[in-house]
């Protein structure tokens, strides 16, 4: 056990601090953290799933629920994974915590913004064009897990506003394409049931705050890499999910 009056190194903070993680079964990091991360999930619960049950939109049913659930699921996980794998990793590129939140926050939500508008604009909805969207998160993905470490190396030496504009550069077009699922999703969801829309937004809310605790559990165990690629793993399931409501929802609308 640490004693802070052993060392004039060693600030009482810091003591306690590491004594914590020499408990025998959870230091208090941990335990605050299963803590916090439990409440906010038994709260979504609580005030996005169960009101479902009282409502008559809650209740409607539809041909293929069960995918277009997990479907909205995923993006709702798979985008606040990627989200704040993105704010731990470009503060090694930015160094200042608070300009990295701002930056990947706003980079995120305004490309995704541009990519839901120009998917309906440019068609992508129709016919097999929906493949682009996926398409260009995996890829783009892969080469950024791919390429980012030595990029940051690369940048490190140039002043702050370079780097931010580096960092939101190499987010944007990611964002961009993030944008485009969802919009996706509600408008086949349209076409077979309206009234599962708000199952839609309700589900995606529930994973988004599911996705960021599980998320930020993996990334203790694995690293924020390897949870950046569990990320885009997840828009993969995404992907192959809908190409099964595509399917379906083509054959309902041709009987």
């Amino acid at each position: 056990r640490l004693d802070p009056e052993s060392s004039k190194y060693l600030d009482g903070g810091t003591a306690y601090f590491l004594n914590n993680q020499l408990r025998r079964f959870l230091p208090y990091d941990w335990i605050s953290l299963f803590v916090v991360g439990t409440i906010s999930v038994l709260f979504s619960i609580l005030f996005i799933i169960i009101p479902f049950k009282f409502t008559s939109l809650g209740t409607t049913r539809w041909k293929n629920k069960a995918t277009y659930l997990i479907y909205f699921s995923c993006l709702g996980a798979g985008f606040i994974i990627i989200e704040l794998t993105f704010i731990q990793i470009f503060t090694k590129l930015i160094g200042f915590p608070t300009h990295t939140f701002a930056t990947v926050i706003f980079t995120l939500l305004f490309a995704a913004g541009i990519g839901s508008m120009i998917s309906k604009k440019k068609n992508l909805h129709t016919g097999s064009r929906w493949m682009i969207i996926f398409s260009g998160i995996l890829i783009y993905g892969i080469i950024f897990v791919a390429v980012y470490p030595h990029l940051f190396s690369w940048i490190l030496g140039y002043s702050l506003p370079v780097r931010i504009l580096v960092a939101v550069g190499l987010m944007f077009p990611l964002g961009f394409f993030l944008g485009m699922p969802f919009p996706l999703g509600i408008m086949n969801l349209g076409k077979i049931e309206a009234k599962g829309i708000p199952w839609a937004w309700g589900l995606n809310g529930f994973f988004t705050v599911f996705g960021g605790y599980l998320g930020l559990l993996i990334s203790i165990w694995i690293g924020f890499r390897a949870v950046l690629l569990f990320g885009l793993g997840i828009y993969g399931i995404a992907f192959m999910v809908f190409f099964i409501i595509y399917r379906r929802s083509s054959n309902l609308l041709t009987e």
